[in-house]
């Protein structure tokens, strides 16, 4: 989710460690890097609920079972897997940069916290995502109410949710585009030192995070996550891209005629 005025473009052996993100009491979990959840073994099915570059997230389906001692009760977890990709970090390494470089930023009510666990067994799980519908990252943040709703009435039909976003999630929102802004000021294609780079990479990572909605008894709970830290060969790509969208015309709306069409999603352009 970027919402910085810079709008950018945007092998391992033996049982995967992952992230585990326990919910007993909230979507908050408690963090445990070296210890195995407690939790007994439990019969249950993994459904495909998104993806991100780095990693799979599935939903955990507790199945019923005779022994009462296995079934899982109250709010079930979601698993995250690293992708088997070279470039991608471990799930220690991820976990770490989250804490080090990202949850200093926001407020512990607004992240969603992570329990590094290890899988017995490997699995493969096959699943199709769906489209998302198009709306600017930027009118989330508009001063202009009309342009906050249109932005919620994109993202989600459930009223609750489209009226959180339209005004109690401002701060967080805000908080967010604060720090893209704070870590990216100029973008990708000038000089960037290694300290720069740093914190371009930060940035792309506050760029292409997951903002969870959930509502119950006592209103909306929105956590942040999906907080990797970004890695610096990534640079030339990011640089790649830019040139691109800025020689291609796309951010003018000027793109070749056999792929332009009127543009009505960009804040800037209606």
């Amino acid at each position: 989710m970027d919402l910085s005025n810079y709008v950018p473009s945007s092998s391992t052996s033996g049982p995967p460690v992952i992230w585990f993100s326990q919910a007993t009491e909230s979507l908050c979990a408690r963090i445990s890097l070296h210890q195995p959840t407690d939790r007994p073994a439990a019969p249950c099915v993994l459904s495909y609920l998104n993806e991100g570059g780095a990693n799979f997230v599935f939903r955990i389906q507790p199945q019923a079972c005779q022994d009462p001692s296995m079934q899982l009760h109250g709010r079930v977890p979601l698993l995250r897997i690293r992708k088997d990709l070279s470039h991608v970090q471990t799930g220690e390494e991820q976990l770490r940069s989250f804490n080090q470089h990202f949850k200093p930023l926001f407020p512990e009510q607004n992240l969603v916290e992570h329990e590094a666990v290890q899988l017995d067994d490997q699995a493969k799980n096959q699943g199709t995502a769906t489209d998302a519908q198009e709306n600017c990252p930027l009118a989330m943040i508009s001063e202009n109410a009309h342009d906050r709703q249109r932005a919620a009435g994109a993202t989600t039909t459930d009223k609750r949710l489209r009226d959180y976003l339209i005004d109690d999630a401002q701060p967080l929102l805000r908080t967010l585009k604060e720090n893209q802004q704070r870590f990216d000021s100029s973008g990708v294609l000038g000089n960037v030192d290694d300290n720069a780079l740093y914190d371009i990479c930060k940035a792309m990572s506050l760029r292409d995070c997951t903002l969870f909605l959930k509502h119950g008894q006592l209103g909306v709970e929105a956590r942040l996550s999906d907080l990797d830290l970004k890695q610096p060969e990534k640079l030339d790509k990011w640089r790649a891209v830019e040139e691109a969208l800025i020689n291609e015309g796309w951010y003018q709306n000027r793109e070749a005629e056999e792929v332009w069409k009127e543009e009505k999603v960009c804040l800037f352009s209606i």
